[in-house]
């Protein structure tokens, strides 16, 4: 039953683009240590959001999904490009 109401709670929490970014700005401020913070991170969820939407032309199906494809352009643009 309390995973049944976890996913209930989530699914009422994230019904738009906005309460998407609410999440990711929440998992950076955690991520940086600034627990009371994540209204400083809002732009740039956003612009993530903005930018993963851009490139895959659809919102993330969940923060994991985001979380890969964040990491992958991170490593793609460290990796020498070829002439």
């Amino acid at each position: 039953m309390g995973r049944e109401r976890d996913e209930e709670e989530l699914e009422d929490e994230i019904t738009n683009e906005e309460d998407f970014v609410r999440l990711v700005a929440e998992n950076m401020a955690i991520h940086a240590g600034a627990l009371d913070g994540d209204e400083a991170f809002m732009p740039q969820a956003r612009e993530l959001l903005r930018s993963f939407k851009e490139t895959e032309g659809h919102l993330p199906v969940d923060y994991a999904e985001l979380e890969a494809w964040a990491g992958y352009v991170r490593w793609r643009a460290g990796r020498p490009r070829k002439p």
